[in-house]
């Protein structure tokens, strides 16, 4: 696969050689799985640093928290190791100036399981990635796939910088060409952030159905959606069957299923909204389950999809695939918008 992959090492072989010091951006969920995968590997981390806000002389997992501006003068030239995701413009330009100063990455690890991206997942992967770069209907989904995939591999947010596109009304009136007359399911439909974006692109659709399994964030879908006809919101999760399952409560974009969480209603698209003509899927790392409980609707309508790709390093691949196992109709395109790191990463099927 030497035409989608650069010469260069795998982060996690590279960390291991380096002799600069290594200093984590950041601190808790994300950072706790870095600091993991590197005592996996003999990695040493040096240091902390946050924004000036979060320093209060607190510690994190042993090191001392300080500002950058310390870390740069006690240790001048180092790796930073950014272990938090974020959309917000002001943080991502900052990050971008350390990347400036600095050297710089991103580690790229399963959103849902913390699993580091090797290079044995990689050679187990490579026949899967092929056969999905080879569906790609641009060049632009082609370049998107590569920087993804390269970003996987090196950590270097470049390769995102270098792919992502505006997330603006083009993605439903140019690439999905949505109109206002669609029966849409939006599955992990979190604050209703969304349904706000649909109406403002399209203006309307004859029905919506939104789906959201976090009781939090499901309050605040029913109040920043009541002012829309026809939308029905619905506390449930999606799956391939009807039924219960164990769902982790958290706060924001936090929650997943998780055998320690709390049961909720789960429902397929299948047997709730047969007749969709539009599925946006973003379901934290359950988009393949969904989709499984999908077929009949996939199968038969041909819904133009809008599936997340980031949550497990197997949906880059997977998730084309299995559709196409369903549907051979669709052409598939691959978007990446503005975020560190790779989260917001979407398949369209049209």
């Amino acid at each position: 696969m030497e035409n989608l992959v650069v010469e260069r090492p795998f982060l996690w072989d590279y960390l291991t050689e380096v002799k600069k010091p290594i200093v984590l951006y950041g601190m808790g969920n994300g950072a706790d799985r870095i600091i993991d995968a590197c005592d996996k590997r003999d990695i040493p981390i040096n240091a902390v640093f946050a924004s000036d806000e979060f320093v209060r002389g607190q510690t994190y997992r042993g090191n001392l928290v300080m500002p950058y501006e310390e870390a740069k003068e006690r240790y001048g030239d180092m790796i930073i190791l950014v272990a938090f995701g974020t959309h917000d413009p002001e943080v991502m330009a900052r990050i971008r100036q350390l990347g400036e100063e600095q050297e710089l990455y991103q580690p790229c690890l399963d959103f849902v399981s913390g699993t580091p991206y090797t290079q044995v997942l990689f050679d187990v992967q490579s026949e899967g990635l092929r056969n999905a770069y080879d569906m790609l209907a641009d060049d632009l989904s082609r370049k998107t796939f590569k920087n993804i995939l390269n970003f996987k591999i090196t950590g270097d947010p470049q390769y995102l910088y270098d792919c992502e596109v505006p997330r603006d009304k083009s993605i439903y009136t140019d690439l999905l060409r949505l109109t206002n007359h669609e029966m849409v399911v939006d599955a992990g439909a979190y604050d209703g952030d969304t349904v706000h974006e649909l109406y403002d692109a399209v203006g309307g659709w004859k029905f919506l159905m939104a789906f959201e399994p976090d009781p939090h964030n499901f309050r605040k879908l029913e109040r920043n959606t009541q002012q829309y006809k026809g939308v029905r919101c619905v506390n449930s999760a999606i799956g391939a069957m009807n039924g219960w399952i164990d769902f982790a409560i958290a706060e924001g974009r936090q929650s997943h299923v998780s055998e320690d969480g709390k049961p909720v209603h789960l429902y397929s698209i299948d047997k709730m909204a047969p007749s969709a003509t539009y599925i946006k899927m973003d379901v934290e790392g359950s988009e393949l389950q969904g989709l499984h409980g999908a077929q009949t609707v996939i199968r038969g309508n041909s819904p133009r999809l809008n599936i997340a790709a980031y949550h497990h390093h197997d949906d880059l691949f997977e998730i084309p695939l299995y559709i196409s196992s369903m549907n051979k109709k669709y052409k598939v395109y691959l978007r990446h918008f503005p975020c560190l790191p790779d989260w917001d990463t979407c398949y369209f099927f049209v």
